[in-house]
This record gives structure tokens, C-alpha cells and sequence, in this order.
């Protein structure tokens, strides 16, 4: 990371069915991992750190969705901590369903309402 100004997080174990099939890996990604780029992020002087969580992190119900709060727990406080004088901004955002992406209901809704099927 020497160098770098700004990093975007976005690596994560995000399907829901995986987290709970191996919550320990999503720990290990979600949480250890957060924790790793904080540290790293502060050694390296990284002025910006944005992570993206999940929509699932609203109240939530299984672990992937706990794992992805706790990361943006983690963020909340890097912020609003010192680091020898050293204050970089770390910031979170949350994603629904993006368009585009893996595991995404985007598609499943354009192709049932593309046959005129219903969608509920």
C-alpha cells in the first residue's frame, strides 16, 4: 500500500448461503480482513479507506450479515481514532442489489417481466 492514497474495499465472503455453511471463513474475510486493511491502511499513511458493506448488515439475521456489520463497526471506529497524529478518513457505504452483479434479483425481475409472468 505505500504510495496509495485511496483504497476501496471490497473484497468480502458475501453470499449468504456460503456464511453460513462456513461462518469461520466469513469471520476470517469480513472481520479479520476489515481489521488487516486498518492496520495496514495506517502503516502505510493511506489517506482514504472506503468499504463497501452490504444491505444485509440492517438488522441483521445471519452471518453474513453480522460479519459485514462488525466490518463497518471496525471502519466507525478507525475513524474516529488517532494514529500517532495520523487521522486517515475511513468511511463505509452500503449496497443493495447492484446491477450487474452475482446473486443479484435484477435479473431474476427484467426476465419474469420481460414474459409478462408475475413477479410476486
Amino acid at each position: 500500500m505505500q504510495g496509495i492514497d485511496v483504497v476501496i474495499h471490497t473484497a468480502a465472503l458475501k453470499h449468504v448461503i456460503l456464511c453460513e455453511k462456513s461462518p469461520w471463513d466469513a469471520v476470517e474475510t469480513n472481520i479479520i480482513g476489515i481489521n488487516n486493511l486498518i492496520h495496514a491502511a495506517v502503516a502505510n499513511k493511506v489517506k482514504r479507506v472506503i468499504y463497501t458493506s452490504s444491505d444485509k448488515a440492517v438488522n441483521p439475521t445471519n452471518v453474513m450479515g453480522t460479519s459485514k456489520l462488525m466490518g463497518e463497526r471496525l471502519i466507525t471506529v478507525a475513524n474516529a481514532k488517532k494514529y500517532n497524529g495520523i487521522s486517515p478518513i475511513f468511511a463505509s457505504t452500503r449496497f443493495g442489489n447492484v446491477l450487474g452483479s452475482a446473486g443479484s434479483v435484477i435479473p431474476i425481475f427484467k426476465k419474469r417481466f420481460l414474459k409478462v409472468d408475475r413477479l410476486l
